[in-house]
């Protein structure tokens, strides 16, 4: 049971070693929604971009972008 824990662990944390690089963005937050993984990322105004893994290829595919609108 612990070497389970262990290696499920490690090929998350080898996903998150991965995360695209976004200039103007930086590393908000990392979730983990039933069996997808999601990061999120958020520049100095407020907008946000969504990632999702894609675990069949390893990479990372943009979902959402959030913008924040002021008025």
């Amino acid at each position: 049971f612990f070497v389970i824990i262990i290696v499920s662990c490690a090929a998350e944390s080898e996903n998150i070693a991965n995360l695209p690089k976004i200039d103007g963005f930086e590393f908000k937050n990392f979730y983990r929604l039933n069996s997808s993984i999601l990061v999120a990322y958020m520049d100095s105004s407020g907008n946000s971009l969504v990632f999702k893994l894609n675990e069949s290829s390893a990479t990372w595919e943009r979902i959402m972008f959030k913008t924040k609108v002021s008025l």
